[in-house]
């Protein structure tokens, strides 16, 4: 099930919180994503069918993530990227800590830096958040917090195309306007 939508495919573990009522993710923005939700116990919430990510190899990109916490609760916020797309997230490179320790909801603002060598193609971001516990990790079977999963497509540097969004041939994968855009007069496509 790997190749050029890796996202859909299995992962090789999966984490699951028991109880979300006093500390949940309420929101994720990240290079296109901006989903909030109002916590699901079990895990991870699949959100992989919703607007995805678009990030480019070597780009860094904000994270933002937001709480509810029904009190001052010391929390960790963590994300994972699979970026070599192999159905994991234990290699190097592919955890980072959003925030933590940390007791307000936030949003709380983390840096992720797309890794050059990062598979081209769609694959898996896991964001999570947990109760008290500074040892990462995207199995965890615990009682309090949450994780979502998410898309993430990487296009490579330089990936060329009309920029313009306005245009009817606009392609939100382009990176470097190629001078193809056509505008309203231009179009011949009627589903355009």
């Amino acid at each position: 099930c790997l190749g050029a939508n890796s996202c859909m495919c299995a992962m090789a573990c999966n984490s699951n919180f028991t109880t979300v009522m006093f500390e949940h993710i309420t929101n994720v923005t990240f290079a296109g994503i901006n989903n909030t939700s109002a916590g699901i116990a079990g895990g991870p919430v699949d959100y992989r069918a919703g607007p995805g990510a678009t990030v480019i190899q070597g780009s860094t990109e904000s994270i933002e993530v937001t709480l509810f916490l029904s009190a001052a609760y010391t929390e960790y916020i963590y994300a994972w990227f699979d970026w070599n797309q192999d159905g994991d997230f234990s290699d190097p490179g592919e955890y980072y800590l959003v925030a933590g320790p940390v007791t307000t909801v936030g949003p709380h603002i983390g840096s992720i830096s797309v890794p050059t060598t990062a598979t081209l193609g769609t694959t898996r971001m896991r964001v999570m958040m947990e109760y008290f516990n500074s040892a990462p990790n995207p199995c965890v079977s615990a009682t309090y917090g949450e994780a979502e999963d998410y898309c993430v497509t990487v296009i490579g540097v330089g990936s060329s195309g009309c920029t313009d969004p306005t245009a009817c041939n606009y392609d939100a994968s382009a990176t470097c306007d190629d001078g193809s855009c056509l505008t309203a007069y231009g179009c011949t496509d009627p589903a355009a």
